[in-house]
């Protein structure tokens, strides 16, 4: 599932700025990747002080542009002083989550993604 998920993200060169209730704590962050579904966010890691590892699977409130959506907390990795969260949308958000990328600009197309050959 993560797999289909990776090949579905759009690079974004305008990138959202989007605050993530994690359990107790908010944590603001930009988005890196973005699909139909979900998003990676970028987050330095001296703004979390709590381990990630207890709210895999768990439910988290985000805040975009003045919208609150809710989501899935799926995955996560560190990369030097950066935490790189994978967030899907619940299914009844995206509607919403697909009108914010539509106002969003410079969505393009993974270029790295596999194209039909005909």
């Amino acid at each position: 599932m993560i797999l289909f998920e990776l090949r579905s993200f759009r690079r974004s060169f305008h990138q959202m700025h989007i605050t993530c209730r994690l359990g107790e704590m908010s944590v603001r962050g930009i988005t890196k990747d973005i699909s139909h579904k979900g998003f990676c966010l970028e987050v330095p890691t001296p703004r979390i002080k709590m381990s990630l590892l207890e709210l895999l699977n768990k439910d988290v409130t985000l805040e975009i542009e003045n919208v609150i959506i809710d989501g899935s907390f799926r995955w996560y990795t560190i990369d030097g002083d950066r935490y790189y969260i994978g967030i899907s949308v619940n299914k009844w958000h995206i509607p919403t989550w697909k009108k914010l990328l539509d106002s969003s600009r410079g969505l393009v197309v993974n270029q790295s993604m596999n194209h039909a050959q005909i």
